[in-house]
């Protein structure tokens, strides 16, 4: 009789862990996301800004223009795609990951993986993108119906490790994917992790002590 008690408990623990990933998961996967990649635009957009390939970067500034991304980020990333076909230089790079940026944030996760899996195995890019690709990668597969989280956090396990240069972010969304798979403990490992590490940016440290205090309810 104490077996069945047991896995009822269990089964409770993990419905309600769901439960959390529903209302938390995607909320902080997505912000991760959007810090990253606001940073590595403005640092790919000051280093191209200063090489001088003004046609270009014009070009990709109007891509990216605030009306069209508020508006329509799908058809941004779109123009963002089209340009990185014949871009110069790090262009190709930094237009491909900020369509993959606005089709997750028109809701096209799908897609936004699609591009973050092709630029995390292009042997041409520099490993620290391609790293960052595929944490992101799998961030925004996290989001697609029908895609098993164990598998996902298999793939993520390496970019949690100490020294990894995204590690944090990858323990984000690993939190994420821990709640989608029902295991409450291995996510809250994971939050703990940023918010008690000064290295952390306080941006990920703010949200993971607010989603932690959530899961530990």
């Amino acid at each position: 009789m104490a077996d069945i008690f047991t896995e009822v408990e269990e089964d409770l623990r993990r419905e309600r862990a769901k439960n959390l990933w529903t209302r938390y998961g995607r909320y902080f996967i997505a912000l991760a996301v959007i810090a990253i990649l606001a940073a590595g635009a403005h640092t790919w957009w000051r280093s191209y800004e200063r090489s001088q390939q003004l046609e270009t970067a014009e070009r990709y500034q109007a891509a990216l223009s605030e009306g069209s991304i508020d508006s329509a980020p799908a058809e941004a990333a779109g123009r963002l795609e089209s340009l990185a076909q014949n871009a110069p230089g790090g262009y190709e790079l930094a237009a491909l990951m900020r369509a993959a940026g606005l089709y997750g944030q028109a809701g096209d996760h799908a897609a936004a993986a699609q591009i973050y899996e092709a630029i995390a195995a292009d042997s041409g890019v520099d490993e620290l993108y391609r790293d960052l690709a595929e944490v992101l990668a799998i961030a925004q597969a996290a989001q697609v119906d029908g895609r098993d989280a164990e598998d996902l956090l298999a793939r993520i396990a390496p970019h949690e490790e100490a020294g990894a240069p995204w590690r944090f972010t990858a323990l984000e969304a690993a939190a994420g994917l821990a709640l989608q798979a029902g295991d409450p403990a291995g996510a809250r490992e994971r939050l703990s992790a940023i918010a008690d590490s000064a290295d952390a940016p306080q941006q990920s440290r703010s949200r993971a002590a607010e989603i932690l205090r959530a899961v530990g309810e």
